[in-house]
């Protein structure tokens, strides 16, 4: 008892107070570079996601359209917004991000944009570009991710098609050349670093 009331009654030296200072700013040192890596992570993870299930749902577009030997739904498919095609629905006002549901915010489609005007763009979702047919995802933890793209860090996307060009005019045409399959690949390279 004697030495719990005479610790709990004794102030802290000027030096014990700086130590321990110094111990908890390396903790939170060491913590807030561990958490970047784990939201990166996050991030990471939550656009491979949406990557695999736009090409699962383009891929089976695909073998039902072959399946049933009608191959006008196709072009029509590959022309579209890749978004959609796992029903994505646009969030009315992401002016404002706290409008933004918290458990979608990784993963959130904003709509049609110009992708040369990106300056006012929340980041943490997706946008089309209408006139490039480019699926654009805005990084948001960009400390762990490098792009070769100027301006903000970002991954543009783009629907792919395999074909055997029967014909070698290096285009796809349905009614000629055998489809092989599609997906949505990056068009510049990109990595995340952690």
């Amino acid at each position: 008892m004697y030495i719990a009331g005479r610790w709990s009654n004794r102030n802290l030296s000027r030096l014990e107070l700086v130590v321990a200072i110094f111990a908890i700013s390396v903790f939170f040192a060491v913590f807030s570079v561990y958490m970047l890596k784990v939201f990166a992570k996050v991030e990471r993870v939550a656009v491979n996601t949406t990557v695999n299930n736009i090409n699962v749902v383009l891929t089976s577009k695909l073998v039902e359209a072959i399946v049933k030997n009608d191959y006008s739904d196709i072009e029509t498919v590959l022309d579209q917004n890749p978004y959609l095609l796992i029903g994505g629905k646009q969030v009315a006002d992401l002016k404002d991000e706290s409008a933004i549901n918290f458990s979608a915010r990784t993963n959130v489609y904003a709509g049609a944009i110009d992708s040369d005007r990106l300056d006012n763009v929340v980041k943490g979702n997706w946008y089309y570009d209408p006139v490039k047919k480019h699926l654009i995802y805005m990084i948001k933890n960009t400390e762990m991710f490098d792009s070769t793209l100027e301006g903000p860090e970002r991954i543009h996307f783009r629907i792919e098609i395999e074909f055997e060009d029967l014909n070698n005019n290096a285009t796809y045409e349905s009614h000629v050349d055998k489809l092989i399959g599609a997906s949505l690949k990056p068009v510049t390279s990109y990595t995340w670093t952690n």
